[in-house]
């Protein structure tokens, strides 16, 4: 009987474990984009008197706004700062493709480490922004989404990497002899008059 360790440790359960990551991820994602995920406070003086209110923006509300970056035109200011808010943009429809583009790297093994190592960039991207920023929960949730899938997609290449434990089974098919074909006969002839 194989032990627990053994079977997390096989290409079957390291895959298990990078496919439950991934769906993990990928849900908290969605979750996050519903989730409020910055509070700013907003200003206004309609009868004179300074107001202010906390404001919260929902995370598909913050991930429309970067992602107007990426069209030509609405770029003000300084050049750098577009880029890293853009930044942003890019690495939501990274992980918005990641399903499609995972199972498509799964196919091929030449280029198959270059999902994994794209997603690694855009988590360390998106965590560029967690230090000294206050997010709410739909941030936290939007951060963590990005971990989670990054590991499943290592441990997705890991499985693919690994070769397959032996089980004492021929993976290929061999000719049969003919005291096996014999007793196939025999089996078929059998079964005929039941």
């Amino acid at each position: 009987m194989q032990r627990k360790s053994d079977r997390r440790n096989s290409p079957t359960g390291v895959r298990r474990t990078g496919c439950n990551l991934c769906f993990a991820g990928w849900g908290l994602f969605v979750l996050s984009m519903f989730l409020p995920a910055i509070k700013f406070t907003t200003m206004s003086s309609d009868d004179g008197f300074l107001t202010g209110g906390d404001t919260f923006l929902k995370g598909w509300e913050c991930a429309w706004m970067v992602l107007h970056l990426l069209w030509p035109g609405n770029w003000s200011g300084e050049l750098g700062g577009n880029l890293y808010w853009g930044s942003f943009a890019v690495a939501n429809l990274l992980l918005l493709a990641s399903p499609l583009l995972l199972r498509k790297s799964r196919m091929g093994q030449k280029m198959s480490w270059l999902i994994p190592a794209l997603l690694m960039l855009a988590t360390l991207d998106v965590c560029s922004l967690v230090r000294g920023f206050d997010g709410q929960p739909g941030f936290r949730a939007w951060v963590a989404s990005f971990g989670l899938v990054t590991a499943g997609s290592l441990y997705l290449l890991k499985a693919q990497k690994m070769q397959p434990v032996p089980t004492g089974t021929p993976t290929a098919l061999r000719p049969r002899t003919a005291d096996e074909l014999a007793a196939e006969r025999e089996l078929e002839n059998y079964l005929r008059t039941l």
